[in-house]
């Protein structure tokens, strides 16, 4: 078994909801990321909406003094601390750069002694793939 097939079979992701729990592709990671800020927004958006309707009309007592303090502080602690934080984490890891031809991450190719060959600073694909497929890369 050549390496390419062997990296191939190591890195691909298993089949079904284990195999999507377990990937290790920075792209599919990262878009969990933004689905789990986007049910955080959904939840300060709940807590900004509980707060307006207590400031809908004057003398309104939907909630205490007590738990209007405790909704808005903890909207503002959703929204800074789990929607934007993990907002901003899951662009990051989809941003990665990686090999076009097989995926390997920037970080992984100084772990494996690969180089890259690049190209006005910017690398194209790893080194072992340039080896086993005949890349030139540009």
């Amino acid at each position: 078994m050549s390496s390419a097939e062997h990296l191939t079979r190591l890195w691909e992701d298993d089949p079904g909801l284990w195999g999507s729990i377990t990937t290790v592709d920075h792209k599919k990671i990262g878009i969990r990321y933004i689905v789990t800020a986007l049910f955080f927004l959904l939840v300060g958006g709940v807590e900004a909406l509980g707060s307006r309707l207590q400031l809908a009309r004057p003398n309104q007592h939907i909630m205490t003094p007590e738990a209007y303090d405790q909704l808005f502080s903890m909207h503002g602690l959703t929204i800074l601390l789990l929607y934007c934080s993990i907002l901003q984490k899951g662009e990051l890891t989809m941003a990665q750069q990686s090999c076009p031809k097989c995926g390997m991450k920037k970080e992984q190719w100084k772990e494996n002694r690969g180089q890259g060959h690049a190209k006005n600073n910017q690398t194209y694909c790893c080194k072992g793939c340039a080896e086993n497929t005949g890349c030139t890369c540009g």
